[in-house]
């Protein structure tokens, strides 16, 4: 085999050149929906998937290797131009997309193409190119395709609590217990990645000149919410598989907000905005704030804490906890 260009460290901007050609063939054990989301179907004529999940002829396994959410959310973007497969053991990483090819170890997410110590080797010469396609059809043999609706069984036993799923195995062990680093500027590079409504909401409240008057409560909410998951890692997998729903998300996680209200109550002092002031202060009784003044409350953070709470427990699954 002849390959023509080693890339160390693959970032973005590689992601984009995987991602440069009209039908597109991936073995992905783990996917995430922020690479997904780069597949365009004005663009992208064909593609198909081999990834970490079940056959629909096997049992479903009580943990998900990747979140069949994003591969739904896919399905209805580009309808029967997208085929996914099911291989629920398979570690090869293979992209292609009809004039090149990248076999090495990055997984199809933010983190695989983040610039971590990570690899891919390149190859655009014909024969390399059509060895890796026969192999592409080897494993496509030993796979099975997932219907959209089985993808849909999967996802309301994943919003059910039946089943959850896992991190991804890509970060060093010193982050096991750190499930959402130490940086905010990681963090906001990987919600960009994210796409939709919630994570647009959060990244604004970081921003002192959106309008919001948020900003001293997320100063206060990024450190806090990472430290409170830190302390209750056992609620990540549930708090990661949720969408967020205004109207039901605290009343649906009653145990999550006792759990909340406390740590903010006894622990929110060591968060406080950026010009200072109690986390409490920001908060509303129910989340463990504080009374202002005649009984009324000074906080109104319970949306941006919950979406937080979900956006900041997904990162965690990504960087492996």
């Amino acid at each position: 085999m002849i390959f023509d260009d080693m890339i160390d460290r693959p970032s973005q901007d590689t992601l984009d050149r995987v991602l440069d050609g009209h039908r597109i063939d991936l073995i992905a054990p783990f996917a995430r929906r922020g690479p997904l989301l780069k597949l365009d179907p004005v663009k992208h004529q064909r593609v198909r998937i081999i990834t970490r999940l079940p056959r629909q002829s096997d049992p479903v396994p009580l943990r998900l290797d990747n979140d069949p959410r994003d591969f739904l959310l896919l399905c209805s973007r580009f309808g029967r131009s997208v085929q996914i497969f099911g291989m629920p053991d398979v570690h090869t990483k293979l992209y292609m997309n009809g004039n090149e090819a990248f076999f090495g170890s990055s997984n199809f997410t933010s983190f695989g193409f983040g610039s971590r110590p990570e690899s891919l080797a390149v190859a655009s010469d014909r024969t390399t190119y059509a060895s890796l396609s026969r192999m592409f059809d080897n494993y496509l043999s030993g796979s099975e395709r997932l219907s959209q609706r089985y993808l849909g069984r999967l996802t309301n036993l994943l919003v059910q609590g039946r089943v959850s799923y896992t991190a991804t195995p890509e970060q060093p062990a010193q982050l096991r217990r750190n499930p959402a680093a130490d940086s905010e500027a990681a963090f906001r590079l990987w919600l960009s990645t994210q796409g939709g409504a919630d994570p647009d909401y959060i990244e604004a409240r970081f921003d002192p000149d959106a309008g919001y008057n948020m900003r001293g409560h997320t100063q206060s909410a990024l450190p806090g919410i990472r430290e409170f998951l830190r302390q209750n890692l056992d609620l990540i997998p549930s708090l990661a598989s949720q969408a967020y729903r205004p109207m039901t998300f605290w009343s649906a996680n009653r145990a999550t907000k006792l759990r909340f209200a406390d740590f903010v109550r006894t622990q929110g002092h060591r968060f406080p905005g950026g010009a200072g002031g109690e986390w409490r202060n920001k908060l509303p009784i129910s989340l463990g704030g504080r009374p202002v003044r005649n009984g009324v409350e000074g906080g109104r953070g319970s949306g941006l804490v919950a979406r937080m709470l979900i956006y900041l427990s997904l990162y965690a699954l990504e960087a492996g906890f």
